[in-house]
Formats: C-alpha cells, sequence, structure tokens
C-alpha cells in the first residue's frame, strides 16, 4: 500500500464521473477545513495482508492528524501511486474498514466517492510535514 498524506489549510472535493464500470453517478460534494487528506493505492498482493495494512495507515494517519492539531481526515482513493493495483473491491473495503475505525476513535472522517474522477482544491501550507509519503 502506499499513502500520500497532505495536511490541508482547506480541500474541498466535487465527484465528476465514474471511473469503474458498473459505479453509478453520484452527486457529493464536500469542503473541509484543518484536515489531513489521505490519497491511498492498494497495491496488487495487498489483499493478503489488509488488515495489516490498515491498522499500520491507522497509526499513520492519527500520528499526523495529532502532529497537526486535527481531528478532521479525509480518505481518497487514488489508484496512481503505484505499479500493481489491486482489485477495486479491496480498496472500497479499506476504505469502509478505515474510516469505520476512526469514526469509532472520535474522529471526523470523509470518503471522497470510491471510483470516480474528482475536482480537487488543496490549501496545503509550507512545512514538509504537510507532506508525507508511506509505504506499507
Amino acid at each position: 500500500m502506499k499513502l500520500l498524506t497532505f495536511y490541508c489549510d482547506r480541500f474541498a472535493y466535487r465527484a465528476e464521473a465514474p471511473s469503474l464500470a458498473g459505479v453509478a453517478e453520484v452527486a457529493q460534494a464536500a469542503a473541509v477545513e484543518r484536515a489531513v487528506v489521505a490519497w491511498f493505492h492498494l497495491e496488487a498482493g495487498d489483499e493478503e495482508r489488509l488488515a495489516k495494512i490498515t491498522t499500520g495507515a491507522l497509526k499513520h494517519l492519527k500520528w499526523l492528524a495529532r502532529k497537526w492539531e486535527t481531528r478532521t481526515i479525509v480518505l481518497h482513493s487514488f489508484a496512481h501511486l503505484a505499479e500493481t493495483t489491486a482489485a477495486p473491491a479491496s480498496a472500497r473495503t479499506f476504505m469502509e474498514e478505515a474510516a469505520a475505525r476512526l469514526l469509532t476513535a472520535g474522529y471526523t472522517v470523509h470518503t471522497t466517492a470510491f471510483g470516480h474522477t474528482h475536482r480537487l482544491e488543496l490549501a496545503i501550507p509550507g512545512p514538509s510535514l504537510a507532506k508525507v509519503f508511506k509505504s506499507f
């Protein structure tokens, strides 16, 4: 799994069109302030260790949120961070499980529309900790 995270003073998104076959078009848009935004990519073979990957990713996201003193996290599936890609169903499962666990831990969680292209607006401050890449 590859995880590219940004701390955003402001992050806005709007689903534009389905990018996966069989995914229905949705009208979803939101804007959040002071959020950790996680772009994640599950790689081929990650399905066998999904529980371990999810736990590691959540620890990383919570750590980063503490550093920025925020309780808001956005999960965004982005299948362009590695050479191989897991099945879309596995990425969706990760997104749903991660969101549920973060909610249980008291975070405000946003998930972008899975299987869609998006219009995105990011306002990222300058410190290097605002842009972190992690591989699991």
